[in-house]
C-alpha cells in the first residue's frame, strides 16, 4: 500500500507539473557549495524517515531531487544518493524501521534511551553520508 501509494503521489505530482515547479523553485540553492546541499539533504532526509516508511520517501522525493539536479546542472545521483542512503538510517524511534520496532516491543528499551542513541546514530550517519558522497561518490560518478 506505501509503496503504491508513493508512487501514485509522484506520478500525479509529476503530471501536475508540481515536481517540477519544486525542481525550478529550489533552484536558487543552485550555487550553494556542494558540501552544503548534500548535508541539507542528508539532514532532511534522515529525520523525515523517521516518520514515514523508507520507500515511500524515496518515491516521493526521487522526482523532487532529480527535478532539482536538472534545474541546477547537477548530477542528479550527487543529490539523489544522499537522500536515498539516509532514508535508511533511521535509529530514533519504533516506526522508523521493522528492527527499531522489534527492539522497542521487547519493552526492555524506553523510548528516552532509543531517542538519545537513536539521535547520536542519526549524525554519525549524516556526518558519513556527507562525506561519502561529497569525497568519494563525486569521483566515482
Amino acid at each position: 500500500l506505501l509503496f503504491g501509494g508513493g508512487l501514485a503521489i509522484a506520478d500525479r505530482l509529476e503530471k501536475a507539473g508540481v515536481l517540477q515547479q519544486i525542481g525550478e523553485t529550489l533552484k536558487q540553492y543552485q550555487h550553494m557549495h556542494l558540501l552544503w546541499l548534500v548535508l541539507i539533504i542528508a539532514t532532511i532526509s534522515i529525520f523525515l524517515s523517521e516518520l514515514m516508511s523508507n520507500v515511500a520517501q524515496v518515491i516521493v522525493l526521487s522526482p523532487i531531487i532529480c527535478s532539482f539536479a536538472v534545474a541546477a546542472n547537477l548530477n542528479p545521483l550527487l543529490v539523489g544518493l544522499p537522500m536515498t542512503l539516509a532514508a535508511s538510517a533511521a535509529s530514533m524511534l519504533p516506526m522508523g524501521t521493522p528492527p527499531n520496532a522489534i527492539v522497542f516491543s521487547s519493552k526492555k528499551i524506553q523510548l528516552k534511551q532509543m531517542l538519545l542513541v537513536g539521535f547520536i546514530m542519526n549524525v554519525f550517519a549524516i556526518i558519513i553520508i556527507t562525506l561519502f558522497t561529497y569525497y568519494i561518490a563525486k569521483h566515482i560518478i
